[in-house]
């Protein structure tokens, strides 16, 4: 699970990431105004979805490229930014496969159906749970901790009726979760990289 280890190194990523991604926002709102940027379909909750779309593809192509605990991990979290990708996902278009797609009735299929998915991950990997066990217990996992703070904090936001901050603060979440894949993965690649010139050398 060494892909899944984050030292506070990890922090300056984060806190680059996030500065980048504000920086842009706010230069974006002061030259086109921000109340276009804060509605529905505007470019914040467009900005969610690609992050969560990023997290989602990155954690789905570690699961077959981690092993064990490392696999349950990566599971659990593409399907938890599949599932805040699609709690997300509104579309101006209108047809009954996207409002569908848009309704409560078909998170809940999503859920049932990643619950299985998890499921059997842990059962194929059930003899590595205790390594699973081992990297919460070693608070390996901060990173998301982190991220779903951030998003409290929009939810806060929100119950204040503040929608920019609301949805600026979900988008640093977002991010969060983004950037963990996309290390993670990058992490992964590079050790299998490294891997095949020395097969060759031997």
């Amino acid at each position: 699970m060494r892909e899944l280890r984050f030292d506070r190194r990890f922090l300056w990523v984060l806190a680059v990431g996030i500065a980048a991604v504000d920086l842009l926002v706010i230069l974006y709102g002061l030259i086109f105004g921000f109340h276009h940027m804060r509605r529905e379909n505007g470019l914040l909750e467009v900005a969610q979805l690609v992050a969560l779309a990023v997290a989602g593809v990155g954690f789905g192509a570690l699961i077959p490229r981690l092993r064990h605990g490392g696999r349950i991990v990566a599971s659990g979290a593409a399907v938890m930014c599949v599932m805040f990708f699609f709690r997300e996902f509104e579309t101006p278009l209108h047809n009954p496969l996207l409002d569908f797609m848009s309704s409560d009735p078909f998170l809940w299929i999503l859920a049932a159906v990643f619950g299985l998915f998890l499921a059997v991950q842990i059962y194929l990997n059930w003899a590595h749970v205790p390594a699973f066990l081992g990297w919460l217990v070693r608070f390996q996992w901060w990173p998301w901790l982190f991220g779903g703070s951030l998003l409290l904090i929009g939810s806060a936001f929100e119950a204040m009726h503040l929608a920019f901050m609301e949805e600026l603060f979900e988008l640093n979440g977002d991010v969060v979760f983004a950037l963990i894949a996309v290390t993670a993965l990058g992490r992964s690649l590079r050790a299998a990289n490294a891997h095949v010139p020395a097969l060759h050398a031997h």
